[in-house]
This record gives structure tokens, sequence and C-alpha cells, in this order.
């Protein structure tokens, strides 16, 4: 389980560090106080394909093109992400690289990206070589990327990417990690496909029948041009997803991506976009049946409607698995208040403040 991360120069967050996240972590504050992009440094820092996290970071901002070169705060300086578990720690940084040119480009172009074309670089360092360098009084910036092993993400104008891995095997621990966010849209059918393999399509359907009048099943069918789409079916007529409703489409992108996971770490952007206060209860009880079966859950909200969701649904175990982060950006530091366990409980009237 993930326990701490320390950020440096990622997108507006020059400096910060959370301790204490706990198995259902839940961040607040106000819009631009750096939620989103602590989602974005776990991402990266956790994911077994960093090369591949750093793109969704970059394409879950649509309406910035050529977003990659803002994800990195100075340009000129790297960015860091130190990771602490239970059980260990490890480092990745991220450098700005500018123009890309070579069989990435090439790729670009064979997907029709739009020019100009850009490439960071993710590194992985060892906890060992951190030791070491605390040693001998070096920084980060001292130590220079290795581009013998370092991970490659190159982007187009219009956000499209290509990634190559890490060199040897990374450090992380983490063996699933996946971000949910009812903006970025996702192959719906191909999670679905994943949510019935692991054995989890009974606990959508019972989520979905309390939400969707006269719910029956989801399937997947094949449309006209042959693409396969995620079908609902209930009081016996079928439509796509896509259009029973935003709503609707964001509880079944959220049930069935926690779904899919075997454990590991599922970062939600803001669960409660979109959804009717009914759906929101339902998004409570997804979130908790998914932490009590090992999951660790890292979530961005706004809604006092879903802390008392969550509050309301958690038994006395859950609880003590529960901290709430209030986050604060100021001229680039990260700052942030820490509540856990019954302080969320005592806390409400503080939170309603915050959120109202």
């Amino acid at each position: 389980m993930i326990t701490s991360i320390e950020i440096e120069n990622l997108r507006g967050i020059g400096s910060g560090r959370l301790d204490g996240l706990m198995p259902l972590t839940i961040l607040t504050g106000p819009n631009a106080c750096g939620k989103s992009t602590v989602l974005d440094a776990l991402l990266i820092a956790t994911s077994p394909t960093p090369e591949d996290a750093a793109g969704v970071a970059v394409q879950r901002h649509p309406a910035v093109p050529g977003g990659a070169k803002w994800l990195v705060g100075a340009p000129d300086k790297l960015a860091t992400l130190l990771v602490k578990t239970s059980s260990g720690l490890w480092l990745r940084r991220i450098k700005w690289l500018g123009h890309c040119q070579g069989a990435m480009r090439d790729r670009l172009l064979e997907r029709k990206a739009r020019p100009p074309f850009s490439m960071i670089a993710l590194e992985e360092l060892e906890r060992s070589l951190l030791e070491d360098m605390a040693d001998v009084g070096l920084s980060l910036e001292e130590q220079p990327i290795d581009d013998s092993v370092s991970a490659r993400t190159a982007f187009g104008a219009d956000n499209q990417y290509v990634g190559r891995p890490l060199g040897g095997r990374g450090l992380s621990q983490m063996s699933f990690v996946r971000l949910v966010d009812p903006g970025l849209p996702l192959p719906l059918h191909r999670t679905f496909a994943a949510a019935v393999r692991a054995g989890r399509r009974d606990d959508v359907y019972e989520l979905l029948s309390a939400l969707v009048p006269e719910f029956e099943r989801l399937e997947i069918l094949v449309e006209d041009d042959d693409t396969p789409s995620l079908y609902l079916t209930s009081a016996g007529r079928s439509v796509p997803v896509g259009l029973a409703g935003d709503g609707v489409q964001a509880f079944v992108q959220l049930a069935l991506e926690v779904a899919v996971a075997p454990e590991g770490l599922v970062l939600v952007e803001e669960p409660e976009v979109y959804q009717h206060p009914r759906a929101i209860w339902q998004t409570a009880r997804v979130l908790l049946a998914n932490m009590r079966r090992g999951v660790q859950i890292v979530l961005t909200t706004h809604s006092l409607e879903l802390i008392d969701a969550l509050l309301a649904e958690a038994n006395e175990d859950d609880l003590e698995k529960m901290a709430l982060f209030n986050l604060l950006l100021e001229a680039g530091k990260l700052s942030s208040g820490r509540r856990a366990g019954e302080e969320i409980v005592f806390a409400r009237q503080t939170l309603e403040n915050d959120l109202r």
C-alpha cells in the first residue's frame, strides 16, 4: 500500500508531500489546489508502465493542446516523484526533452498525430542509489538520467502519444494501477469483458439494479461498422451505454474500472460528476466494497454528499482505513490538513464550510 508521496516540479506543484495515505484516501480542496496533479503524480510514480501513465496524464486534459510541455512545471528542471510503501520506496524522475525525432516520431506520424512532436524521459532510481547520493551530498538534479534505461513518451500537438518502456525491471511493487476519470473516454466493452473474466459481473449488476429502473443486463453488441460497443438493457430495451445518460455512463465506467482491479491502486477523479444523489450513494458503496477486498483507492471530490454517503455506509473497520486531506496550493507549495478515522466524522461541519 502507498503510504506517502513527495512531489517536486510536476505541473503547478513546485513542492509538496502527502503522508499517511490510507486504503481509502479522499482529496478535497478548492479548484486549482493540486488535487488532479496529485492523481497524475501517483499514476506516473506507481504504474508498472510509466510511459503509458504519462500519456494518460496528458490526454486527460484535452483542452490543452501540446499538453506534454506543461507536465513538467519548470522544463529546465527535473520533476521528481518519491513514493513510500509499507515495505519500501522508489523514485521516478521526469525530464522534458523537447523536440522528438527518430523512430518514435515515425510512429506518431503513422498514427496521424499532429506536429510539432515532443518527448519526455522517465527514470526510476533504486533506494540504494538514493542513499548513496545522500551520503555524498548529491542532489537529484546532479544525477543525470540514464538514457539506456529510461522510459520515453513522445507526443503530438493533439496529445496522441507513443511510449518506450523502462529498460530492465521497474521497482514499482504495484502490479495494477488504474485512473478512472469521467472525462477520459474508454472502450467500456473491453473493461466489461475484463470484469466478467475477473468474476465480478454479478457485483456490477447488483449495483446497477439499484440505480437503473428495470435493469436487466450489460452486453457487447457489434455496430453496423463491425465496431464492438457496450449496451445496457432495461425494461426489454437495449441502448448503447453512451446513450443511457451521462450519469449512468459515468457510474458504469466507475463500477467496471474498479471491479477489474485484482488489488493494487485505483485513482478516481471526481466520481460525483454527472451523478444524481442516488447514484452518488451507489458510488460510495462501489468504493467501500472494493476497498474491503484490498484495492487502495485515492479519489478527488468537491461533493459533501459523497463524503456523507461514504461515512454513512462505512462500518467501524472501514473508518479506521479512511483519511481525508484538504489541499492548498500557494506559490507552487502544496500543503494539506489531514483527518483520519473518526476525526472525519467529528469534522463534518468544517468539511461543509470547506466544500460549500
